[in-house]
């Protein structure tokens, strides 16, 4: 039995493709009877607390994204087998994918000037960056890429022409009039904050806000984290999906 939390698009995309395939699914709800052995799906961005963690029932197969190492000593306790969604790279990169669609729907939604007119900044060096590099080069759009990643930082010069380590990204701020943040950790503090254009679009993908929203002004900063449920629930849906059912297993 496969018990599906559908506050989530893709979820309710996921649910209707595992009843097309013969499995029997009902609706998650923290107070319903779960049996043992069951099988329960959040979304990869759900956020658990480790109130919710206690809540579960023992014995069951849990789905979902990133946990705390807390809740997932609560799980191992309750004798529930996690899957940590976020884990398989096949899913994460085509995730990363999706996630970038979303971040152009937002600047085309939000921007007041073609693509093609925009300079675009990107905070981060991991999947996300990487997806949206190649979608901006593969569009002709102008951007750049900061890494603070000493290591891996020459490879981002396979992406762009224009990259920055670290905080050398600060003084050329007035040039982007877009920013996307991917980092999920609070790295825009209040000097570079102020120095951030006004009417810029900041594009928060990160599961961590990189700065505090309370101190924003003069921009607009725009919360997106699970792009894919808003833009793209059916195919984020089928991603889960495969991802559950064995199929992005591959030697």
């Amino acid at each position: 039995m496969y018990y599906i939390d559908i506050t989530d698009k893709r979820n309710i995309a996921l649910a209707a493709l595992l009843k097309e395939h013969g499995k029997q699914v009902e609706e998650f709800s923290w107070d319903k009877q779960i049996e043992k052995n069951s099988t329960c799906i959040f979304s990869p961005s759900k956020k658990f607390s480790t109130e919710m963690a206690e809540n579960l029932p023992n014995d069951i197969v849990l789905y979902a994204g990133a946990l705390s190492s807390e809740v997932v000593s609560i799980l191992n306790n309750k004798n529930i087998i996690y899957h940590n969604l976020m884990l398989d790279e096949v899913f994460t990169i085509k995730n990363a994918n999706l996630t970038c669609e979303g971040v152009l729907a937002l600047i085309l939604e939000h921007s007041d000037k073609s693509i093609y007119e925009n300079n675009i900044l990107i905070l981060g060096g991991g999947r996300i960056t990487k997806a949206m590099a190649v979608l901006l080069n593969r569009l002709g759009v102008k951007f750049a890429i900061v890494s603070f990643n000493k290591l891996k930082f020459p490879e981002y010069y396979l992406y762009s022409p224009k990259c920055y380590f670290g905080y050398l990204f600060v003084e050329d701020l007035n040039n982007f009039d877009i920013i996307v943040n991917t980092i999920p950790a609070n790295i825009i503090n209040k000097e570079v904050l102020a120095k951030i254009a006004p009417n810029t679009i900041f594009i928060e993908t990160a599961s961590v806000n990189c700065l505090n929203k309370e101190k924003v002004t003069n921009f607009n900063y725009i919360e997106a984290p699970g792009l894919p449920q808003k833009y793209s629930a059916k195919t984020a849906g089928k991603l889960m999906f495969e991802n559950i059912l064995g199929e992005n297993i591959y030697d």
